[in-house]
């Protein structure tokens, strides 16, 4: 599964460029481009990309405002945040409103590649561990009929006797039961005398 990232820029030159970048070398897909932030937003509900490159200062909408608006929509996407001010402020707003990183223009080649490979393996980490538990998620929901028998089998046998316990384990089985009971079944030999 490639990473999907989106770059917004309202400069031609930076967009051109950034579209030239090499993104399959990293396992990367550039999925789309924006000139401005409101449009950014468009393309993020569009596209969902998981790694976004945004100019700070743009018209109708700048970067800061796209970040802030991108993580209420999708809170995990990274941002990384293009500039051509190296400014204190900037950075600390860029941190504030959760950026990622923070590249100055004109882009590095080797500061650009730094920061797409580590990002990238981040992010590919990261799905593999919600593919792990999606997976585990689907395990356990195929398996809580069993469960639940062998808990309702184990509470009528007497192998659980802690109320705590209990409650824990119907909990975790979507098993909710305001009030209950115990009643005690006993079994006689069909065979005995009375």
């Amino acid at each position: 599964m490639s990473v999907k990232v989106m770059v917004i820029d309202d400069e031609f030159i930076i967009l051109d460029g950034m579209s030239s970048f090499p993104w399959e070398r990293y396992g990367c897909q550039l999925v789309a481009t924006a000139r401005n932030g409101q449009e950014g937003l468009e393309k993020l509900e569009e596209f969902q990309p998981d790694l976004v490159f945004t100019d700070i200062q743009m018209p109708k909408m700048d970067g800061l405002s796209f970040a802030a608006e991108a993580r209420r929509l999708k809170e995990n996407v990274r941002i990384v945040f293009l500039t051509g001010y190296d400014s204190f402020e900037y950075a600390q707003e860029a941190i504030r409103v959760g950026g990622s990183d923070y590249l100055l223009k004109p882009m590095n080649f080797r500061k650009l590649d730094e920061l797409v490979r580590r990002l990238c393996h981040e992010i590919e980490k990261e799905n593999q561990v919600n593919r792990y538990y999606r997976d585990l998620q689907k395990t356990f929901e195929k398996e809580i009929p069993y469960i639940r028998s062998k808990l309702v089998n184990d509470l009528l046998h007497g192998r659980i006797r802690d109320r705590g316990e209990l409650d824990h384990q119907m909990e975790a089985v979507g098993m909710h039961v305001e009030k209950y009971i115990c009643i005690a079944i006993t079994r006689e030999n069909a065979h005995s005398q009375k």
